[in-house]
């Protein structure tokens, strides 16, 4: 008994004030332990931090430069990357991180994995407001420096690669770096300031190069190599810091007077941005480090092992010196398509629900990798060109009046490595495979020599080189890629009885022949060479015009405008006349040399000549795109429906958390709003920089009660 009566006077014994004391004297210990641990471990890690730097200066002092000469002109990046992970395996042969163990991790102002790092039982908050726009630096000073090469280079450091930085700063989100340090050891570019004095202001750090890596070209049939890139350093939580990119230079021309053409700028801004994705982690051996956001752990447990025995796309099987990881079956997964067509396939969550969204196929599982890769990667560095043709991290560059365009695709798997928040308007759906179904993506292009429905507007099977037809984009008129090649077509990817019959152009979307034989452009004036062509009165070449297939003796380019009010496509027929088309309808336009004669003009479909208008952005990956609407929209998982593409914003966790609650419930929950002070359940302490243990708490409140019984009763 805590109180006892003696002779008519409550009283406390001494047992109860033994306990009352010993709580108070457990409590003081235990923060008076946290307290000296924290003081022990920061001036223990700043000792270490000290240390390392200290042996950095002396190996300098030693070796000098040495990190930083030039490798061979024949190294790819790839293989300064494959160095850097060589040094990051242990003696027992794991792998436990691709931070190199003799560098210190990167200084970080509450990030929340070291949060989940410090306490296993908490997992990381879901406040996005932790990340802020990526920082982006590009090191040019590698360039070449020969008068041959000053216009390029101007033009590099001033127009192209400043214009891909701003685009994936408006893109992306980051949890922000006090410092960065990147290993010279890693990215051999880096000078030895980069390491030791560290750099600031920046959350990536690239190194620019020209001609360094670049190969031959033209092999096999192949495009030339613009450019290249990978990441050489990384934090602690494998989030790329450091990369090389290479620009190959005898790629594209100057004019005479030293300025580029506006084509040519666009397509090198279009690459820079491509191989910077690469870099952020756009590739698949990056796969096997990615984080899961949910529960602030990696996805692929650690440490890891030198995947051996697995089949890669191109055939060969894997062994332990090859050090290639295998991510685990949340992330990559192996398939193979009837006749035997393999694939590695992309199933994280947001990719899956992307995935679904834009093929309009719900059995879908997440999106393929390329399996006839450009380089001998095992699993494939890009998106599958059979389903992502005009995707800015597909392998290969349309042809230049075919935008690439960057999906909610790559930005869907940015976010689900872990390391960024995607800003999803800054992305444009594509529109190859644009709602076409599971069919599109599950069968065959060609079928026993026939075009089925669902690969028409896509793909082609005539060989007649003037059966002029709009490629995929709508941005052209071209004629059908299939002819009869100097060598059989590989026994899966062959359609035809014909085994020699096949694409010559463009091999890499699983041999399927599709209508991409330039002939001439919508979007561009009519070339001198074509003057005797026959124009249309309502025909118009400029960059809002489209291509338009017909009965004519070719495709019609037209004015065309993308009409969200009506939900349809608006075609300007001159003269302040317009139409509207939609899905399976015609319209006819009298023939300029016969107005008796009407040519009739096929509507193409509106997912393929606006995008954008169905399901903004794929809905983000949070919704699920209603097809079977007349008007399709994003059916929010939160429950949001006023927002068109599902994003998130900054309050919007409050928000449908009210909308979630029923409402008599949801009173009761906001007259019981958390106080402040609980919130160090999810933020680091400001002294200690670890949370309020529960039982710290828990010995407060029994003090507290003692001490107001025994004030009470006295």
């Amino acid at each position: 008994m805590i109180f006892t009566k003696n002779s008519g006077e409550w009283t406390i014994p001494f047992t109860t004030i033994s306990i009352f004391f010993l709580c108070y004297f457990l409590l003081v210990v235990r923060v008076t332990l946290a307290f000296s641990f924290h003081v022990d471990v920061t001036e223990y890690l700043s000792n270490t931090r000290d240390m390392r730097r200290a042996q950095k200066r002396n190996l300098i002092e030693q070796y000098g430069n040495k990190t930083l000469q030039r490798r061979s002109q024949n190294e790819d990046p790839r293989e300064i990357r494959n160095l850097g992970l060589q040094r990051s395996i242990r003696d027992d042969g794991l792998l436990y991180s691709r931070r190199n163990p003799n560098s210190p991790p990167i200084d970080y102002v509450n990030h929340p994995y070291e949060r989940r790092s410090l306490l296993s039982t908490q997992t990381p908050p879901k406040d996005w407001n932790l990340f802020k726009p990526i920082r982006i630096k590009t090191e040019t000073r590698y360039l070449p420096s020969d008068d041959w090469h000053n216009a390029k280079n101007k033009l590099m450091e001033t127009v192209v690669l400043p214009a891909a930085v701003r685009f994936w700063k408006k893109t992306l989100m980051v949890h922000p770096a006090n410092i960065l340090k990147i290993d010279t050891d890693y990215c051999s570019l880096a000078s030895n300031s980069d390491f030791i004095n560290g750099i600031t202001d920046v959350d990536l750090q690239i190194y620019v190069t020209a001609e360094r890596f670049c190969g031959n070209g033209n092999v096999d049939d192949q495009p030339e190599t613009i450019a290249s890139a990978d990441s050489c350093d990384w934090d602690q939580f494998e989030r790329p810091i450091g990369g090389i990119i290479d620009f190959c230079y005898d790629t594209f021309v100057m004019n005479k007077d030293g300025s580029a053409s506006d084509e040519t700028v666009q397509m090198l801004v279009d690459v820079s941005i491509h191989e910077i994705g690469h870099i952020l982690g756009l590739q698949s051996r990056d796969m096997a480090f990615y984080w899961d956001r949910r529960t602030g752990r990696p996805q692929t447990p650690k440490p890891m092992k030198p995947s051996k025995g697995v089949r890669c796309v191109t055939g060969k099987i894997t062994e332990e010196e090859d050090r290639i990881y295998l991510p685990s079956r949340r992330t990559l997964q192996f398939h193979a398509h009837h006749p035997g067509i393999p694939f590695f396939e992309v199933v994280t969550p947001t990719v899956k629900q992307v995935a679904r969204n834009h093929f309009n196929c719900d059995s879908m599982n997440g999106i393929r990798l390329e399996n006839q890769p450009t380089s001998d990667d095992c699993f494939g560095n890009h998106w599958e060109e059979r389903l992502a043709w005009d995707e800015s991290l597909s392998a290969h560059k349309t042809s230049k009046s075919i935008p690439d365009s960057l999906s909610p695709f790559t930005l869907a798997l940015l976010e689900d490595t872990g390391w960024y928040r995607a800003n999803f308007t800054m992305s444009r759906i594509i529109s190859f495979g644009h709602g076409a179904g599971c069919s599109f993506v599950e069968k065959p292009c060609i079928v026993k020599n026939n075009l089925p429905n669902y690969s028409k507007g896509y793909f082609c099977n005539s060989t007649e080189q003037e059966d002029y037809a709009c490629d995929p984009s709508h941005s052209q008129i071209s004629s059908c890629d299939l002819q009869n090649l100097k060598q059989s077509v590989p026994y899966v990817y062959r359609y035809f009885d014909n085994k020699f019959l096949g694409p010559k152009i463009f091999k890499q979307a699983d041999f399927c022949p599709m209508p991409i034989d330039f002939i001439f452009s919508c979007k561009r004036p009519i070339p001198k060479i074509l003057g005797s062509l026959k124009i249309f009165p309502e025909e118009k070449f400029a960059k809002s015009s489209r291509c338009y297939n017909s009965n004519y003796t070719r495709p019609l380019c037209l004015e065309t405008f993308c009409d969200k009010d009506n939900h349809a496509i608006k075609v300007s027929l001159g003269k302040g006349r317009t139409a509207t088309c939609s899905d399976d309808k015609q319209i006819s336009i009298p023939h300029p040399d016969n107005e008796k004669i009407l040519v009739s003009i096929e509507c193409p479909r509106l997912a393929t000549l606006c995008p954008d208008l169905i399901c903004p952005t794929n809905c983000a990956g949070r919704g699920l795109c209603d097809w079977n609407s007349s008007n399709p929209k994003c059916l929010c998982f939160d429950g949001n429906k006023q927002s068109e593409t599902c994003e998130w914003h900054e309050n919007v966790g409050k928000t449908l958390e009210k909308k979630k609650t029923p409402k008599k419930v949801g009173k009761t929950l906001e007259k019981k709003k958390t106080p402040k002070k609980v919130k160090t359940r999810t933020q680091p302490d400001q002294m200690s920089g670890t949370s309020l243990p529960s039982f710290q708490t828990m010995y407060l409140l029994i003090g507290w009660a003692l001490g107001l019984t025994f004030y009470y009763y006295e």
